[in-house]
């Protein structure tokens, strides 16, 4: 699979396929887009960065 230079998460439902999982695991820069950050987190996963105002970013996740 060719990898990709950056990979933005959003808020929502979080993939669940393998194929995009697998993406997301294997890119170098995830920027996490505010609470999406503590799924991402929740998974073992860290982002490269987190954006917004970070209101619902949960204490583990902000590090």
């Amino acid at each position: 699979m060719e990898k990709v230079d950056a990979i933005i998460v959003g808020g929502g439902d979080f993939p669940s396929h393998p194929i995009p999982l697998e993406i997301l695991g294997s890119s170098d820069k995830v920027v996490c887009c505010d609470g999406a950050a503590n799924e991402f987190y929740t998974r073992g996963l860290q982002p490269w960065r987190i954006v917004g105002d970070c209101d619902s970013l949960s204490p583990e996740a902000a590090g």
